[in-house]
């Protein structure tokens, strides 16, 4: 499974990856947001946050995951935003909503397509 991490967070981001990684998840990549490269693609999964500079309101979320939609499959939402979290994933065009703080058992559900 081809699995990015799109996170502006370096700590967060690495957290991810660490996660992903010992999980043999096959992890194609880790980026911040403005720093996505649609050649990269394309993805199976893609798991990106929306406290994000660029998303500042329900249209700009909805905005963005069409976006990550452009290089990946699925997209789940990690995410500490509680507009988010109240909308759920499928209002804002995701197949997942992981909330912060998540564990690791969140993680590999939503990698199994498991709703999170």
């Amino acid at each position: 499974m081809r699995i990015a991490v799109i996170e502006d967070d370096p700590d967060l981001r690495r957290l991810l990856t660490t996660l992903l990684s010992e999980d043999a998840a096959h992890l194609i990549g880790a980026f911040e947001p403005e720093t996505l490269d649609r050649g990269a693609g394309p993805f199976d999964l893609a798991f990106t946050d929306l406290r994000l500079p660029h998303v500042d309101d329900e249209a700009d979320a909805r905005s963005w995951i069409c976006e990550v939609r452009k290089v990946a499959r699925r997209v789940v939402l990690v995410t500490g935003q509680p507009s988010a979290v109240r909308l759920g994933a499928s209002a804002l065009g995701a197949d997942a909503l992981i909330p912060k703080p998540f564990d690791l058992d969140m993680i590999l559900a939503a990698i199994g397509g498991e709703p999170a």
